[in-house]
């Protein structure tokens, strides 16, 4: 079973998908590391889906419930500043221009929402867990080198 058939088939739709994503880059060793472009792409891929985007925890935590539109700059900014304060960037010094930095991000979506979720949006994630009230429930696998 796909990710999207057990979304739309086992969970309920206000039961809560988190999904984890690792970003791994290169900085600037004289600029302090910013989220990279494509965890906002990302981010706005899955906070805005589905009829009550705006009900996403994530979501709620930024706008408190104000219907924000997901093209504007408050959108942009909010989504922004507020990955800014969760990950943590791990920087590893490459050369004396660049370090290389990683960080990993979790999207919390209902269920309801993330049943609109392009087919292609579980290629790449670290893992998505759905927590329900009976427990947490893996969907997509770990990328891990461990192969016990």
């Amino acid at each position: 079973m796909t990710p999207h058939e057990k979304l739309k088939h086992i969970f309920s739709p206000l039961d809560l998908l988190v999904v984890e994503k690792e970003y791994q880059y290169l900085f600037p060793v004289d600029e302090s590391p910013d989220v990279p472009e494509e965890l906002y792409n990302d981010a706005k891929m899955y906070l805005s889906c589905g009829e009550y985007f705006d009900r996403n925890p994530s979501v709620w935590r930024i706008f408190l419930g104000d219907k924000t539109k997901t093209d504007s700059n408050r959108w942009k900014n909010g989504i922004l500043n507020y990955y800014r304060m969760v990950c943590m960037p791990v920087i590893v010094p490459v050369d004396q221009d660049r370090n290389h930095i990683s960080m990993t991000a979790k999207f919390e979506i209902l269920v309801i929402n993330s049943r609109h979720l392009p087919e292609d949006a579980f290629e790449g994630v670290k893992c998505a867990i759905v927590k329900t009230q009976f427990g947490e429930f893996q969907i997509a696998p770990e990328d891990s080198e461990n192969t016990e």
